[in-house]
């Protein structure tokens, strides 16, 4: 999973989407986050694994996720908390989890790209049978003027006897 955070593109790991997740459940439960340790430590996170970089790198996906909001709260060593936008709550209420979230998202995106390639094998078979077509349909016009120059002949010596 890749998020673009300050015009960079960063990576995260299924750890940190489950993570973000228990922090999204944790909104969603109690209307903001103002500390990261509570939630995290109530999903079984070890307090050693709970780092600066943990928490820098879970602020970056909860912005980049786009469904939480910025508060004016402090937050630790952050500037501000956060909280669940209208469409923070709205997943949670569709998908019950952001890990459901993406999920969706990324079989969404396989259908579209199966509908896609369908469309393009769809139009390969119809170019093959336009080509197929150009090229036959000048036999079936020979025999056709053939049989009129044929039927023209005949008509003209019968006339003529």
């Amino acid at each position: 999973m890749g998020a673009l955070v300050g015009g960079l593109l960063v990576f995260y790991s299924m750890k940190d989407i489950e993570l973000v997740d228990v922090l999204f459940r944790y909104m969603y439960d109690n209307g903001e986050l103002l500390h990261y340790k509570i939630p995290l430590l109530e999903a079984g996170v070890d307090e050693d694994e709970i780092n600066i970089q943990l928490l820098q790198k879970l602020n970056s996906l909860l912005k980049a996720s786009g469904f939480a909001e910025v508060t004016n709260k402090k937050i630790e060593n952050h500037p501000s908390g956060f909280k669940l936008n209208n469409e923070g709550v709205n997943m949670m209420l569709l998908f019950g989890s952001y890990e459901n979230f993406l999920k969706e998202k990324q079989k969404e995106k396989t259908e579209i790209t199966d509908e896609k390639e369908m469309e393009r094998k769809n139009l390969d078979l119809d170019i093959k049978s336009k080509e197929w077509n150009l090229k036959t349909k000048w036999i079936f016009f020979v025999f056709a003027i053939s049989g009129w120059i044929v039927s023209l002949l005949q008509f003209i010596l019968s006339k003529l006897k």
